[in-house]
């Protein structure tokens, strides 16, 4: 994960831990916690984006039918499909997201 998404991640750890979790009866989120998840969440975002670039260049060579399958393995490695638009956007694998130029 980007530095931006960390620091975005610590903010809302810090939201979590001092309104929500004291109203859930919850045990706060520890930095170690978070810092383990971001070890586990950045291989799995790169894992997408190779698979992605890899259904990009199929599909480049009008090759549909190898493209699906791993258009499918990309949306089942992310939490849920509605965040594979912005992963795209994000890391500049599509040209247009949604009239924005790729970050």
């Amino acid at each position: 994960m980007g530095s931006r998404r960390t620091e975005a991640a610590e903010i809302f750890l810090a939201g979590f831990n001092v309104t929500i979790a004291p109203q859930l009866g919850t045990e706060p989120i520890t930095p170690y916690e978070l810092a383990e998840y971001i070890q586990i969440a950045g291989p799995k975002e790169a894992e997408v984006i190779a698979t992605l670039a890899r259904a990009k260049a199929e599909l480049a060579f009008d090759n549909r039918l190898a493209a699906c399958p791993l258009i499918g393995e990309a949306i089942s490695l992310t939490e849920s499909p509605e965040e594979l638009p912005d992963l795209l956007c994000n890391n500049g694998q599509i040209n247009a997201c949604q009239g924005q130029e790729p970050q």
